[in-house]
């Protein structure tokens, strides 16, 4: 089992690492104020400085590179990891049978088989439903990213080239409301399919309705 004191040094880490991928953003962006606009909504806009927009290198870490770290990186991961953890499951399953053969009578053995292909099952609906969740949300921001990059003229209104056409406002608000819905429900997910996660979900959920009752 991981330690708690190894948890924290993972977040740590984690966070320092984002802050310094995000440093090139920091002093590439620029808060611009249109003082003429009627439209106080509009009258700020967060933009690329001139530098940021002539320079090859940094279009290439903004949109190649940020792209891969978002998307392709974290879902190879996530993909990755519960392969790992459904073949250790199967493999464990191999090894729990070819052990307990001899100790355990044919009831009893039917009964632990049952366990643990229902943890097999248990960990390939896991992964099928995250995977699934996260593959939904990163297809849509990938699509809306190069349609950004590409300048698409259904973006825009063709009676204001700086006013956000309803497709654009539509199609962001969702990829945004989807983020934050899948991440809600995953530890729903896991909840579901994991029996031991759920117990201590409820248990969590009951240690604090009984300290705030």
């Amino acid at each position: 089992m991981v330690s708690v004191r190894i948890r924290c040094i993972t977040v740590f880490y984690t966070l320092i690492t984002c802050f310094v991928l995000r440093i090139p953003s920091l002093f590439a962006l620029t808060v611009h104020r249109y003082d003429s606009c009627p439209d106080f909504v509009r009258s700020l806009a967060v933009e690329p400085q001139e530098w940021a927009m002539e320079s090859e290198i940094y279009y290439f870490y903004d949109f190649y590179f940020i792209v891969f770290l978002q998307i392709f990186l974290p879902f190879g991961l996530l993909v990755g990891l519960n392969i790992l953890i459904v073949i250790k499951l199967a493999k464990d399953t191999t090894v729990r049978k070819l052990s307990e053969a001899v100790s355990f009578n044919k009831r009893d053995d039917s009964i632990q088989k049952s366990n643990i292909s229902s943890s097999i099952r248990n960990a390939v609906c896991t992964m099928l439903a995250i995977v699934f969740s996260y593959l939904i949300c990163n297809s849509l921001h990938l699509g809306l990213t190069i349609l950004e990059r590409t300048q698409s003229s259904i973006l825009i209104t063709e009676e204001d080239e700086t006013l956000a056409s309803p497709f654009y406002t539509i199609f962001g608000d969702t990829v945004s409301i989807l983020y934050m819905f899948t991440s809600s429900i995953r530890i729903s997910i896991y909840a579901k399919f994991n029996p031991r996660m759920r117990r201590h979900i409820i248990a969590v959920f009951v240690e604090l309705c009984t300290k705030c009752g």
